[in-house]
């Protein structure tokens, strides 16, 4: 067996990055007010902006400069639910995403992974871990709010040699 590398580490990143923009492709403008039925729980809009500011949460002390120009989404009001528009979360999501894979790139290639714990791969796992949860939640949630997403988009997600 072969012994992981960063390039690998990093490219594993970038194609749960893309798997996230091919789901956010495949949801309909209106359907991203949807909600769950019968429980609380964010809107599919809501769901893609905290994949994004939770990006920027492990952004800032992997390195805070590619953050700068990254704004957090903020959906306190109706006025930010209003401006939180399709394009919005997708350029986000973009800049989020890549701006995460340069930064952990860097800091493998200066070896410096103090906040990967308890290694980077482990790190990369936990990232991936989190945002297939929230893909997860978003196909349920947009099955429950009457706009599922259609099976060849539900499969392609795991065709990551595709991605």
């Amino acid at each position: 067996m072969s012994e992981t590398t960063h390039n690998d580490l990093v490219e594993t990143w970038l194609i749960n990055h893309r798997i996230m923009l091919y789901l956010l492709d495949a949801v309909r403008d209106d359907a991203l007010d949807g909600k769950p039925i019968g429980m609380r729980g964010r809107n599919i809009k809501e769901l893609f902006a905290h994949v994004h500011n939770m990006r920027m949460m492990w952004l800032h002390p992997i390195n805070p400069t590619l953050a700068r120009d990254i704004p957090k989404l903020v959906i306190q009001t109706p006025q930010d639910q209003f401006n939180l528009t399709k394009p919005v979360l997708k350029q986000s999501l973009i800049l989020s995403g890549e701006a995460l894979g340069k930064g952990v790139a860097e800091r493998l290639e200066t070896n410096n992974t103090d906040i990967f714990r308890p290694n980077p791969t482990a790190f990369i796992g936990y990232l991936v871990a989190h945002e297939g949860y929230h893909r997860g939640e978003i196909c349920m949630t947009l099955t429950q709010a009457g706009y599922p997403i259609d099976d060849r988009i539900l499969y392609g997600m795991w065709m990551w040699d595709k991605r």
